[in-house]
């Protein structure tokens, strides 16, 4: 499976560009729902090469009430 816990975009990011992310699913979800309030960037290369950074990502609550 691609969204397994031990799993990270080393296959697509290469040992060239740390830092590695996880692509466990639950790790994604978190992190994609925290977006524009992390503290730091959460970028996951992806399929042919795509970068998909979600610090920008917004929602209508906050966690604690969604």
């Amino acid at each position: 499976m691609c969204h397994n816990p031990t799993k990270g975009d080393e296959d697509r990011r290469g040992t060239t560009n740390p830092p590695v992310e996880s692509v466990s699913m639950q790790r994604l979800i978190h992190r994609i729902h925290t977006g524009e309030e992390l503290t730091q960037p959460f970028v996951v290369i992806g399929f042919g090469g795509s970068v998909n950074d979600f610090g920008d990502v917004r929602f209508p609550a906050t966690a604690a009430t969604a």
